[in-house]
């Protein structure tokens, strides 16, 4: 291998190690996050969990914001009406 070739390489590999680098930092902020979570929501999170472990998690059905009329929101709320519990 001729030492251009051998320059060509070396700087492929540059590349490629530039290209990963970038990868690594777009993955840590998308996936891993970018900021640490405030005292208060570490809070809420080991609440949930804890909640979610004891089987006493309690969900609410979230209701249209006011102002906001949501096409389906009429049909949910009719098909909710004809069911019966025993």
């Amino acid at each position: 291998m001729t030492s251009t070739e051998m320059k060509e390489v070396l700087r492929e590999i540059s590349l490629i190690r530039d290209k990963m680098e970038r990868i690594e930092e777009l993955i840590e902020e998308r996936v891993i996050g970018s900021e640490k979570p405030l005292k208060d929501e570490v809070k809420a999170i080991k609440e949930y969990e804890k909640a979610k472990e004891d089987e006493t998690l309690e969900l609410e059905r979230l209701k249209p914001a006011p102002g906001r009329n949501t096409p389906h929101s009429s049909k949910t709320e009719d098909a909710n009406a004809n069911i019966t519990r025993d």
